[in-house]
């Protein structure tokens, strides 16, 4: 056997693997779709992102392999893959892993649990007794916001007046200078 039709035996088994990988990752999809149950919209966009990202991964394995060729041939050996898994090890693989999956999803509940119990416990050990502290920093700055809106109401009265009266002697220059226009 020469090394070509060695190397193109070893292209069609990285083929057929790239298919059966496919199909286990589809399965685990399936899985975590039937656990997670998304609306319509989302399981729409998971599903085109997960083709795409299948997609890409076989280009990539066909890059790292092939450098870069892709023969037609190729691209029809990996669903024969995937379907070989999907029609002979699909059904035995799926219970283990909704199991798994299930089990995977009870820990991260677990550790979640933990966690907020964790900032509680923080929130009463640490936070809690400077509550106090809090209360009286919260009324001294609303004391001096109150203050300086006081300090600043007679200012800011004095601005309105100011600006009223800008703006209607404006006006009336504009009045006197349409009138002195309009007379030549």
């Amino acid at each position: 056997m020469n090394a070509t039709v060695l190397q193109e035996f070893m292209l069609l088994l990285i083929d057929l693997a790239i298919g059966v990988g496919i199909g286990l990752l589809f399965d685990c999809y399936r899985v975590l779709r039937r656990l997670l149950r998304p609306g319509w919209l989302v399981t729409q966009l998971a599903d085109f992102f997960f083709w795409v990202c299948c997609a890409l991964l076989s280009f990539r394995v066909f890059f790292v392999v092939t450098g870069g060729a892709v023969n037609f041939y190729n691209i029809l050996i990996i669903p024969i893959g995937t379907a070989f898994y999907l029609k002979s090890v699909s059904r035995s693989v799926q219970r283990p892993l909704t199991f798994i999956f299930y089990q995977l999803g009870r820990l991260l509940f677990f550790f979640f649990r933990a966690f907020c119990h964790l900032i509680r416990l923080l929130w009463l050990v640490i936070i809690l007794p400077f509550r106090g502290l809090w209360w009286l920093a919260r009324t001294c700055l609303r004391v001096v916001y109150v203050l300086l809106y006081i300090l600043w109401l007679p200012e800011k009265l004095l601005l309105q007046w100011l600006w009223r009266e800008l703006r209607e002697g404006w006006r009336s220059f504009g009045r006197w200078l349409r009138r002195i226009l309009h007379r030549k």
